[in-house]
């Protein structure tokens, strides 16, 4: 089978010539051998079973019942009808005109005269004159078929029909033949309404019960029947469709069943009421017998069950009651249908994939069925839609089997080609190796002339050019335009084809066609196509391979001449490479030693006290925190002190961006995902950072004292009675002072959090978040706002500072309450999580953007919006909460909806309960 873009491709050259010509072809002989096939009907019984598909059930009228000579009629009379005393017969018909029906037909051939005759013919008389006119039609055979007479109009006539063999015969109102002509099948579609003998027509059973329905004498028959070369009318009201035969279409009503049918034995004794019978049709004949031989398959028959004959005749009197006929729609329609439907299909055929004739073989044959549908219930047209639907399936096998063949034979090919590329392209590792051979097999193989290979530099956005070409100038345009379009660009003698992998154009192969004068035959472009799609997975890894080794050469020399310590780990943690500057500060190359513990031998301290030693149990060392963070796969930056100094860890993990590269091991190649783990000294960065710390508490402490005394004499001031003005004044002056010793507050606890220094000792967070959310009720009750509790039923211990821990929840429902407008709500909880005290202050205040959700716990950062606009702050609490909540080895986010209010979250080691502990100071080197 053809790679899927080539066979699109192949198949649409060929469709727009050899495909196209080869279902012009096919159509025109589908459609002769067609117009012979129905020319002389051969496949019928096939085409009867598919018009038969067409037949549906139909609501009849009550204008008929049947009375069945059934099994029980025949146990209880006799099995031979013919021998049963005809004073049943009158019997029956005394019955039945007393209780008024209408008409009476006897599909019962009474042939042979009887000493009952009399009783029988009486009854008839009886009936007729009697009040309900009863009308009595019995049945006769004709006898002696005579071949049609073109100039009697098509009618089927017999030598000889018995009209005065008994006397019942001839006392009845009318008699109707009964013979029956089932079609090749053996199915009864037709019937003759009318026949013929010597110079008379006679009527069959069922048209003889319709005329009594009417009332129409037998003598007035030749008057009002009218017999055309297509039609016969019983009466002006009714005109039949007829065949040259005389045959006639019966629309069935439904299955063998259909009619209410009752039993002759039940009749006749009097178990049915006559009056059911009145004003109806009454046949009477064999049904539902068992060894009845009067039984036909009809084209309802679908579940097998057969027809009786008098339920034949009585779908035939409900079609002239109800003025339903059938025909076959006309001839001509069906010879154009065949002639134009296999080639208009052969040529639409010819235009898609061999698989796709199939969905539009079913398609076509669908719409067949419900057109031949259409018509027979719109117009009661038999439309004999086998043939076009055995044109359509003649048409279509023929182009699938020259589809197939096609595709075997360019498989061959393809496969052949597939095979010289793979054995080409199989062992190349660089372009340096590849590229000279693909061209070799461009110029041999392919039969062009020379052969030339371009990349394309997406960083550059232009094309590299591998070997050099005479004509570069044009083989560059053309490489260029083929990239651009990621499509075949032919000129005269020259042909470029993409070379796409994965999706992407990542280069083009350009050939000429030796004579560099015509145009390149359509079976070659498809052919260098096909290889340059094969090749261009190879090309695409030999590039990378290329750039592969290039950046390990690089990798070696950057980690080499890096003045930092660099460490490369696998993922077991295990140091694969390290530079120069690493093996001076850790005293050996470190080369397969576990990264956490080498790290931990130079930055842990001795634990001095027991209180160390707490600390170190329930505080995650920046050790702990590093190998976590290679476990996660997440990036990663901390502080550390060694002997030597302080040291920025920073830790990220190791790939190439669009290329998947991964750093070699020390001996081998590295074949897994790593980290490259960066030690920046910053020991002089801290050593500033203590400087700075110093100055600005010695400049706080200088600021406030002239503030406290500036802030006493605005106090004192205050107190005593002065003007409006001047009393405002005061108040300005006191307000900026509390602002000024705030912020100063806010900078020293800033400080003293990004320091880390901790008092830490064993304390309930539930006790101390009631506590601390206690302390703002008098705020919450000033602005109208609720606050709420939820803390755990029971003690929630961790290892703390307990006043940095109170400020750090402090901060968060002071922000909470400044940022939630008056008749808000705050909710503060204390809950316990697997291994974690959890500390949640929400509010329902004006949200935090999302867009700043990232920078929130910056120093300094405030959000700015309409909404925040008049609300005070420096920008200084949450770095603060921040600072505090790392110092303890814990971790704070924020989830928040613009509009709707926030969720501050801080999340501590749980520790177990004991006996109160000791403060102890947790020394600064250790964070």
């Amino acid at each position: 089978m053809l790679p899927t873009s080539l066979a699109s491709l192949e198949f649409q050259r060929l469709s727009r010539r050899w495909h196209l010509r080869a279902g012009l072809i096919i159509g025109l002989v589908v459609a002769v051998i067609m117009v012979i096939v129905v020319r002389w009907r051969f496949f019928q019984s096939a085409s009867y079973w598919f018009t038969d598909q067409l037949y549906t059930d139909n609501p009849i009228s009550d204008k008929i019942a049947i009375i069945s000579v059934d099994d029980a009629s025949l146990n209880r009379y006799g099995r031979d009808v013919s021998l049963w005393p005809r004073t049943y017969h009158a019997d029956l018909v005394k019955a039945l005109a007393e209780g008024g029906a209408r008409v009476i037909v006897f599909d019962i051939l009474f042939s042979e005269p009887t000493d009952q005759d009399a009783a029988f013919s009486e009854a008839i008389r009886v009936a007729r004159e009697g009040e309900s006119r009863t009308r009595t039609v019995l049945a006769v055979a004709g006898r002696d078929l005579q071949s049609k007479d073109a100039s009697e109009r098509g009618i089927i006539q017999f030598s000889d029909i018995p009209r005065d063999s008994t006397e019942m015969l001839m006392t009845a109102e009318m008699v109707g033949t009964v013979n029956t002509y089932p079609d090749s099948d053996g199915h009864i579609r037709r019937v003759p309404l009318i026949v013929r003998q010597a110079d008379q027509y006679h009527p069959s059973l069922a048209a003889a019960a319709y005329l009594q329905y009417l009332r129409i004498p037998a003598a007035a028959l030749n008057s009002v029947l009218t017999v055309n070369d297509a039609s016969i009318s019983l009466t002006p009201q009714r005109t039949i469709p007829k065949d040259a035969l005389g045959l006639s279409l019966i629309p069935f009503y439904g299955e063998a069943g259909t009619f209410p049918t009752y039993s002759y034995q039940a009749v006749r004794e009097g178990t049915i009421d006559p009056a059911t019978f009145r004003d109806k049709i009454v046949l009477i004949g064999m049904n539902n017998a068992a060894g009845a031989t009067d039984r036909y398959p009809v084209p309802l028959s679908d579940s097998g069950q057969l027809m009786s004959g008098i339920e034949v005749h009585a779908n035939i009197i409900e079609a002239l009651l109800q003025n339903r006929t059938l025909s076959y729609a006309d001839d001509w329609l069906l010879y154009i249908s065949v002639t134009i439907f296999p080639l208009l299909t052969s040529l639409i055929l010819s235009q898609v994939r061999w698989y796709w004739t199939i969905v539009c073989y079913g398609a076509l044959a669908v719409a067949l069925f419900l057109f031949a549908s259409t018509l027979f219930t719109t117009q009661q047209r038999i439309f004999e839609w086998f043939y076009p639907l055995l044109a359509l399936t003649f048409a279509m096998a023929a182009l699938v089997v020259i589809h197939i063949r096609w595709q075997t034979r360019s498989g061959w090919l393809f496969q052949q080609l597939l095979a010289s590329a793979n054995r080409l392209i199989a062992r190349r590792m660089t372009l340096d190796a590849l590229i000279p051979d693909v061209q070799d097999a461009v110029s041999n193989l392919l039969r062009f002339g020379r052969g030339e290979v371009f990349l394309w530099d997406a960083d550059s956005a232009a094309i590299e050019v591998l070997q050099a070409h005479q004509h570069t100038e044009l083989t560059s345009g053309l490489a260029k335009t083929a990239i651009d379009t990621n499509k075949v660009v032919i000129q005269t003698g020259w042909i470029a084809v993409p070379l796409a992998y994965q999706e992407q154009c990542i280069g083009a192969i350009v050939a000429d066609d030796k004579t560099s004068q015509r145009r390149i035959e359509s079976d070659r472009v498809v052919l260098l196509q096909f290889f340059a799609e094969q090749v261009a997975p190879a090309v695409a890894m030999a590039r990378l391979n290329t750039i592969q080794l290039r950046q390990r050469d690089l990798l070696q020399a950057i980690i080499g001449s890096t003045p930092d310590p660099v460490l490369v780990v696998n993922r077991e943690c295990r140091i694969v490479r390290t530079n120069p500057a690493a093996v001076t500060l850790f005293n050996t190359d470190a080369i397969q030693l576990d990264v956490v513990e080498l790290l931990t031998a130079h930055t842990a301290q001795t634990p001095s006290s027991v209180q160390d030693e707490m600390y170190l149990e329930h505080i995650k060392t920046p050790a702990t925190l590093l190998r976590e963070a290679l476990q996660q796969d997440q990036p990663f930056s901390q502080e550390i002190s060694t002997e030597t100094g302080q040291y920025a860890l920073l830790a990220a993990p190791l790939r190439a961006a669009g290329t998947g590269w991964t750093p070699p091991a020390a001996t081998g190649q590295f074949n897994e995902s790593g980290w490259v783990i960066l030690l920046h000294d910053i020991t002089a960065l801290k050593n500033l950072d203590e400087l700075r710390t110093r100055m600005l508490r010695m400049a706080s402490h200088d600021l406030k004292n002239p503030l406290s005394v500036i802030k006493g004499y605005a106090e004192l001031m205050l107190e005593e009675e002065r003007e409006p003005i001047e009393n405002k004044m005061l108040s300005h002056i006191l307000n900026s002072s509390n602002r000024m010793f705030a912020l100063i507050g806010e900078l020293l606890d800033s400080d003293r959090a990004r320091l880390g220094q901790l008092k830490l000792m064993r304390l309930d967070l539930k006790t101390l978040a009631e506590a601390t959310a206690a302390e703002f009720k008098v705020q919450t009750d000033d602005k109208q706002q609720e606050l709420i509790i939820k803390v755990a039923d029971h003690a929630l211990w961790v290892m703390g500072d307990e006043p940095q821990l109170h400020e750090a929840i402090g901060n968060l429902i002071s922000n909470a309450i400044k940022y939630t407008p008056n008749g808000g709500t705050i909710t503060v909880m204390a809950l316990a999580q697997t291994r974690k005290v959890q500390v949640c202050v929400a509010d329902t205040g004006i949200g935090v953007p999302t867009e700043s959700q990232p920078n929130l716990f910056q120093p300094y950062y405030r959000v700015k919006s309409e909404a925040t606009a008049n609300i005070m702050g420096t920008g200084l609490g949450l770095s603060i909460v921040k600072g505090v909540v790392d110092s303890h080895g814990g971790r704070i986010w924020v989830e928040s909806e613009e509009g709707k209010g926030s969720k501050f979250y801080i999340e501590l080691p749980l520790v177990e309960a004991q006996a109160a502990d000791p403060a102890m100071t947790v020394p600064t080197h250790m964070h």
